[in-house]
């Protein structure tokens, strides 16, 4: 079975990176968690910042040196990629920010660094995830979740993306025994139910 997993805000909690990168960039007290966001979009999530504020807030911790490759890993995402790597055809696919120029070599080491055995030749930049085949893309955007060519999407549960056509997770442990549910179906099946 091919697995395309996304980084941002699903191997790695982004939001967790992204407020401490604006509290001490901007000087603010900013608390915000995953379970807090009603848009996908994080820095218009931002209290009391305007679009036009969130776009430029966005450019600047984007471009920051050591932001990609600061942002926090996932509990137990780790050992659950592991265990899938060992078993499965994982790819990781990472949607790059093309006006941060250091946003790709900081993913690179960003996955080096949390998963040494991972094979770099099988990470993935690419905004068109539409145009990939496999059989499981696990991933939190909305846009993603919904425009695929998998025959199964898997997603970390958020407020902005419930309710889509998805095998949710609440924390990474969970994410094997799904993957085992859609093998089962698979198997017995063939193809998308």
């Amino acid at each position: 079975m091919i697995i395309f997993v996304d980084m941002d805000s699903t191997l790695n909690d982004f939001t967790t990176g992204y407020v401490a990168y604006y509290n001490k960039l901007y000087n603010k007290d900013v608390a915000l968690e995953n379970k807090d966001l009603l848009r996908y979009e994080i820095s218009k999530a931002l209290p009391g910042v305007s679009d036009k504020e969130a776009f430029e807030i966005r450019e600047n911790i984007f471009s920051t040196n050591g932001f990609w490759k600061d942002i926090p890993i996932m509990k137990n995402a780790v050992n659950i990629m592991k265990e899938l790597y060992d078993n499965y055809n994982v790819y990781i696919v990472t949607a790059p920010w093309k006006s941060s120029l250091n946003c790709y070599n900081e993913k690179i080491e960003w996955i080096a660094k949390h998963m040494p055995w991972f094979d770099l030749d099988k990470v993935i930049y690419c905004r068109d995830k539409h145009l990939l085949r496999g059989d499981i893309i696990i991933d939190d955007n909305p846009h993603y979740i919904t425009n695929h060519r998998c025959d199964w999407a898997i997603a970390p549960r958020y407020p902005f993306n419930i309710n889509l056509p998805a095998f949710y997770f609440n924390e990474w442990k969970e994410v094997p025994g799904i993957v085992k549910e859609i093998k089962y179906v698979k198997t017995k099946y063939g193809g998308q139910i």
